[in-house]
């Protein structure tokens, strides 16, 4: 019987722990999210009908992307499509905590033409 309450005692410990561990966890992903913030705006240049991106965080501007990153020469994107590839690579490396660097090799994965 002694055994029996031991064991009784062992999985309610185990259970509570597991609990108090899932409930850290989400506290901790719910914060990382309210601490990035960051939000993505396309938009068209009126003048030369070329597209940009933009990196919001908390509602303010942070990053006006005009031109294709990750090249030496100053390239336009052609289509919304290519300001959005490029722009979502951007706003999730910045959610992940990662530095937001975009390479040649991101730029062909994504179609991105910048000859």
């Amino acid at each position: 019987m002694e055994k029996r309450k031991h064991g009784i005692a062992f999985l309610i410990i185990g259970i509570v722990a597991l609990l108090v561990g899932m409930l850290l966890d989400v506290s901790d992903s719910q914060t990382k999210y309210v601490e990035t913030g960051y939000g993505l705006k396309l938009a068209k240049n009126p003048t030369d009908k070329s597209w940009y991106y933009e990196i919001y965080a908390n509602g303010k501007l942070k990053i006006r992307q005009e031109h294709v990153p990750g090249i030496s020469k100053k390239v336009r994107f052609a289509s919304k499509i290519q300001a959005e590839r490029i722009g979502t690579i951007v706003l999730n490396r910045l959610n992940s905590g990662r530095f937001p660097v975009i390479t040649e090799q991101d730029l062909e994965k994504n179609g991105i033409s910048y000859q």
